[in-house]
């Protein structure tokens, strides 16, 4: 199962991102909030959005670990609409805040959502796999995505088939984007597949070893549109050679 992310208020080519996605070939939508995302605005474009096709997805922004009650109404607003996942990064260092007051904040969250059928994944950012276990191990009902971009921001080169090797149980959503390595925000490039140094063939190998089934989001912020459906089509060509 493969989506296409949006943002909400994103532009493309001078036009709304929401009107001019080619969604044909897709499974799903995950709509992505900024930080300046309001709820009118973004229950406009979720109502826009899912006229043409399904959101399973909504990538919240990040949370403020001081002032949770933002995220509170989009989680609110949205499971009202029946989404399926609610994802967010676990720790950045723009956040300024310590793996103690995130999992606070994360804990307000899962509260929120017991009572209904969504889950909420958490995305790795600049973290390692021992990062994850810690939450992990704090908080027992969350979920995992896993964002093969952010995995190749590293040194280590193999760090998203140790995410996967690690946090199989727990992997729920995927994300898939290219880059040529480094480090930092301004390395995160969101580029196609296959025209950075991405090692697509060991992690799709290593998530058929896991079994994993599970939805795939396509996050290509700054591609043209005909490159959506060049890594959709690269995407899927790897999901049937190794029959996933």
């Amino acid at each position: 199962m493969f989506g296409i992310s949006a943002y909400f208020d994103g532009i493309y080519g001078g036009k709304p991102m929401v009107d001019v996605l080619d969604l044909d070939g897709f499974d799903y939508i995950e709509l992505v909030l900024s930080g300046e995302s309001d709820p009118t605005g973004s229950l406009k474009a979720f109502e826009t959005l899912s006229a043409k096709k399904k959101i399973k997805v909504v990538h919240l922004p990040e949370i403020d670990v001081k002032n949770v009650g933002k995220t509170i109404v989009f989680i609110n607003l949205f499971m009202e609409k029946n989404v399926d996942i609610f994802n967010l990064h676990l720790l950045t260092t723009k956040m300024h805040a310590t793996l103690d007051q995130r999992i606070s904040a994360l804990k307000l969250l899962r509260d929120i959502t017991a009572s209904s059928n969504a889950k909420i994944t958490v995305e790795n950012t600049e973290e390692d796999p021992e990062n994850f276990k810690q939450l992990f191990s704090r908080i027992e009902d969350f979920d995992f995505c896993l964002d093969v971009g952010h995995g190749n921001l590293s040194d280590d080169k193999k760090r998203n088939e140790k995410f996967i090797d690690e946090h199989s149980s727990r992997l729920r959503l995927v994300h898939l984007h290219d880059n040529n390595g480094g480090k930092g925000e301004q390395a995160d490039l969101h580029l196609p597949l296959g025209e950075g140094n991405i090692d697509f063939q060991s992690i799709f190998l290593k998530l058929k070893d896991v079994g994993y089934l599970g939805p795939m989001t396509l996050e290509l912020y700054k591609a043209e549109c005909s490159k959506w459906r060049d890594s959709l089509s690269f995407a899927k060509r790897l999901v049937g050679e190794h029959d996933i």
